[in-house]
């Protein structure tokens, strides 16, 4: 079982891993943040609560989710835009 900050820390690195690769240096690093700040930390995105940030009955991020939010933020992708 892991503790509190090992999830944290391990949900943080799947999350930097949506990041396409080839992204530039900067705009990878602004993304990790953002997608830190909202997935992990639970931050309004655009003024609501992404379903990427929404944890399911097991306490798990929806992968799927994740992958479509991280799509917003690198390439401004608004198809999926999903707001609450």
């Amino acid at each position: 079982m892991y503790s509190a900050t090992e999830r944290k820390a391990l949900t943080f690195c799947l999350v930097k891993g949506t990041i396409p690769e080839g992204t530039d240096s900067v705009l990878k690093g602004a993304a990790s943040r953002t997608l830190k700040l909202v997935i992990l930390e639970g931050e309004l995105f655009d003024g609501y609560v992404p379903k990427a940030a929404q944890k399911n009955e097991n306490g798990l991020y929806d992968l799927d989710e994740v992958l479509i939010h991280t799509r917003q933020i690198v390439f401004r992708d608004e198809s999926n835009h999903d707001k609450y």
